[in-house]
């Protein structure tokens, strides 16, 4: 009888454990998926950012070519006395400079949104990474005579009929938390 209340005690400290094995495994699951979108946001961002500075510095070259034909074709025209072929010519350059600046400012406000998701995604995973660094909080090292073992796997004495298993640290939790997956800035 004895035994048998105890095979159906260690049946359910057996199932809740396997239960939070596999909740552990899902959290780590995620905490993976995330800091892979985070480490591919980081990248988009800076691919972004250079993109950013380069059409903004176009931008600004095609201002320039603007001012610099528009006041060499108002010179020529007015030198030649062709008004009308000067009104024609600005507002067909003033047409195409409007269409390069309407793509580049189309660009430019794409760009913003893309940054601002990466660092919306970024935000999330250091939140993640701390989450992570509360759990590795419970998952501290003690010393138990000349072994050093993680204080949260393993049982207190006297802790039913598994009192005597001992999980060395760092434990499997420990380790997963304590490998590097964020990149630093």
């Amino acid at each position: 009888m004895a035994i048998e209340q105890t095979d159906a005690a260690l049946a359910v400290v057996q199932a809740e454990l396997d239960a939070a094995r596999a909740e552990r495994d899902q959290y780590c699951d995620r905490v993976d998926t995330l800091t892979a979108v985070c480490r591919s946001n980081k990248q988009a961002h800076r691919i972004t950012v250079g993109e950013v500075d380069r059409l903004t510095a176009e931008l600004a070259a095609c201002d320039a070519d603007t001012a610099r034909l528009r006041e060499a074709h108002a010179a020529l025209a007015l030198q030649a006395g062709h008004y009308e072929r000067r009104w024609e010519s600005t507002v067909a350059e003033a047409r195409r400079q409007a269409r390069r600046a309407d793509a580049a400012e189309h660009q430019l406000s794409t760009d913003n949104h893309l940054r601002r998701n990466a660092e919306a995604n970024y935000t999330i995973a250091v939140s993640l990474r701390a989450k992570a660094d509360d759990v590795l909080a419970l998952h501290r090292p003690v010393t138990r005579g000349a072994m050093t073992i993680c204080d949260a796997c393993s049982p207190k004495r006297g802790d039913g009929p598994s009192r005597h298993v001992l999980v060395a640290y760092p434990c499997p939790t420990a380790a997963v938390l304590n490998a590097p997956f964020l990149p630093t800035t």
